[in-house]
């Protein structure tokens, strides 16, 4: 959301984040904002900002509600057979059409199935809303799975991403690439591999991004990874 609300300023409208700066708390509750960021569990989990969308400065005054990565409504917020879910609040901003009535809802997502929106338009309240499908694929960018065989040595697997790496110079960049993991430990033993076997100058291209990276540290990569020319060129990180 940081970044959302950095780029909107940018253009010369006035955005926030509600409930990272207690110091905008105020502005916010008078409405002088034109754009709000925030997410199920503070809108809604907090009386005082229900009661916020209640009043006159809101009501009637809201243009659009928008839910941003809508599946996680469903893949988030509700429970599956065998677990509780992972943020119960993303199953319910559906209440935000009681709170502020009349206010246009847009969701948005990229990888909802047929049968997941029909679920998603129910939990917003939006059934017999207007759907548009895009094509999701994107000529640059490609997607490979690799079965990683437990038996075989970390090295022998990702033998393929070092050279990779040693084969680009800062003057020829490598092709940027994301390599998604399922659990911090084995982001971490993939990112130590890199460490152990490339050279510091190639290690410059080297990064790590999962929950328990600093916010500092996450700033600056994602600061990196929004310039086409950006030094950070594989980026290993959890899903």
């Amino acid at each position: 959301m940081k970044e959302h609300c950095e780029f909107l300023n940018g253009l010369g409208l006035t955005a926030v984040c509600l409930g990272m700066d207690s110091r905008d708390t105020a502005g916010i509750l008078a409405g002088k904002f034109q754009f709000v960021l925030t997410s199920p569990e503070t809108i809604l989990g907090d009386e005082k900002f229900r009661e916020m969308l209640r009043s006159d400065v809101y009501k009637g005054h809201v243009g659009l509600i928008v839910i941003d990565e809508a599946h996680t409504v469903v893949q988030w917020g509700e429970a599956s057979s065998d677990e509780e879910p992972f943020r119960e609040w993303f199953s319910k901003p559906g209440e935000l059409r009681c709170l502020i009535p009349g206010t246009p809802m847009l969701a948005l997502t990229a990888t909802a199935s047929k049968k997941r929106r029909r679920r998603i338009q129910k939990l917003l309240a939006m059934q017999g809303c207007k759907e548009f499908i895009d094509n999701p694929d994107r000529h640059n960018i490609k997607l490979h799975v690799l079965k990683v065989d437990s038996s075989q040595p970390l090295k022998e697997t990702f033998e393929w991403l070092l050279k990779l790496v040693r084969s680009h110079t800062e003057d020829s960049k490598c092709p940027r690439l994301l390599l998604f993991t399922k659990s911090i430990d084995d982001c971490t033993r993939i990112y130590v591999l890199c460490k152990r076997y490339l050279e510091k100058e190639h290690m410059k291209s080297v990064e790590m991004y999962h929950s328990q990276t600093p916010e500092s540290t996450k700033c600056r990569i994602r600061d990196d990874m929004s310039k086409l020319d950006g030094s950070v060129r594989v980026l290993v990180c959890t899903t």
